[in-house]
């Protein structure tokens, strides 16, 4: 199963984290729903993962409750970052700073 962890932090857009929670969620899963009317095996297990255990006040006001922290989920095969909701002149909050040092390896586009 494609383990997948999902960055989230008070500029991130909460459409955006979970939209993409329900994307990895129902990979495989969905399909046999609706074609033989039962659920097939997931093919993604997705986290929402943050630089804080406790749930947060997003970009648009509402709430991010994350699965837990960078550290939780040390080993991901994949590593989605969303877009941040910040001005261009703005800095980036320290809730980044785990993500900015990270030693990413090899990574593909």
């Amino acid at each position: 199963m494609l383990v997948v962890a999902i960055l989230a932090a008070p500029e991130t857009t909460p459409g955006t984290v979970f939209g993409l929670y329900d994307l990895f969620s129902s990979a495989g899963r969905d399909w046999d729903l609706l074609t033989r009317g039962r659920a097939g095996p997931s093919l993604a297990k997705p986290f929402v993962v943050a630089a804080q255990r406790d749930q947060f006040e997003a970009a648009n006001g509402a709430w991010i409750q994350p699965h837990g922290i960078f550290d939780d989920y040390p080993i991901s095969d994949v590593v989605y970052v969303p877009e941040i909701l910040v001005a261009p002149e703005a800095p980036i909050s320290p809730s980044w700073t785990p993500v900015t040092s990270m030693a990413w390896g090899t990574m593909s586009c």
